[in-house]
């Protein structure tokens, strides 16, 4: 009887050491009232490195993310994003746009309205030199049907340089993301992040940036 229970207990032990950890769905809807964008990357090993965007809208009671947008000083106004680190077993991916030095470089993501039909979002970076350049991330919607990616960067030298990466669906029911990086103008630059879902089978990234109200502007996602 001694054999046999500690047998019996030798497997229990063994088995539960070898259980597997349950899967990690990257991104999903919590239902239809919220919606969420969980951009977890993760690696296997003990130094685990993953991000975690997180931008929910679930009612009053829950956490926004806030992108707080302040001034420095009246000259100069920058978004600083900045994920931290933890410790030393955890790393997150910090986002932290400024640097120290003399030519101070800034990413301005500023979150407006134009009026009350139109949003949009300036992701205006720039560089404090004198051949300035500037990144534009514009994400439209072409038409009802189609959406498409179209990542353009471009330079702002004489001769522009653009890469077009264009992720595209011949059908209807997919939605594209557009990814537009260029100028628009000396004077302007917009950036229109739309990001919709198909339809309810489908899961896509949504990234809704817009107005809670007329007062306070949150990044609900």
């Amino acid at each position: 009887m001694h054999f046999q229970s500690t047998l019996v207990a030798g497997i229990i032990a063994t088995l539960s050491a070898t259980a597997i950890a349950a899967p990690v769905v990257a991104r999903s809807d919590a239902d239809a009232a919220t919606r969420y964008v969980v951009d977890k990357r993760s690696d296997a090993d003990a130094a685990t490195r993953y991000v975690v965007d997180k931008r929910s809208d679930a009612d009053a009671a829950t956490r926004y993310v806030v992108d707080k947008r302040s001034d420095a000083d009246a000259a100069t106004r920058y978004v600083v994003d900045k994920r931290s680190d933890a410790d030393a077993a955890t790393r997150y991916v910090v986002d932290k746009r400024s640097d120290a030095d003399a030519a101070t470089r800034y990413v301005v993501d500023k979150r407006s309205d134009a009026d009350a039909a139109t949003r949009y979002v300036v992701d205006k970076r720039s560089d404090a030199d004198a051949a300035t350049r500037y990144v534009v991330d514009k994400r439209s919607d072409a038409d009802a049907a189609t959406r498409y990616v179209v990542d353009k960067r471009s330079d702002a030298d004489a001769a522009t340089r653009y890469v077009v990466d264009k992720r595209s669906d011949a059908d209807a029911a997919t939605r594209y993301v557009v990814d537009k990086r260029s100028d628009a103008d000396a004077a302007t630059r917009y950036v229109v992040d739309k990001r919709s879902d198909a339809d309810a089978a489908t899961r896509y990234v949504v990234d809704k940036r817009s107005d809670a109200d007329a007062a306070t502007r949150y990044v609900v996602d």
